[in-house]
């Protein structure tokens, strides 16, 4: 993924966005992000927390989320 599907490029920034995948895949996607040197910024998600936070969410918080979403990207 690293090398070859993104060719990622020393200074670079990159965001690792993991929902729900094993955290040995997330740890290698940093490594080898990190050989390039590359930036790397990780978000883990996981599924029932995210749909737990959400069903407990006010308007306000899904709007807090939103913006933070936005800023993040």
């Amino acid at each position: 993924l690293i090398s070859h599907s993104t060719k990622l490029q020393p200074g670079e920034n990159l965001l690792i966005d993991a929902t729900d995948i094993p955290e040995e895949l997330t740890v290698a996607l940093i490594k080898a992000a990190s050989e390039v040197g590359a930036n790397i910024m990780v978000n883990t998600r996981q599924t029932k927390v995210t749909r737990a936070l959400f069903h407990a969410a006010t308007p306000d918080l899904m709007e807090l989320n939103g913006q933070v979403h936005l800023h993040q990207m």
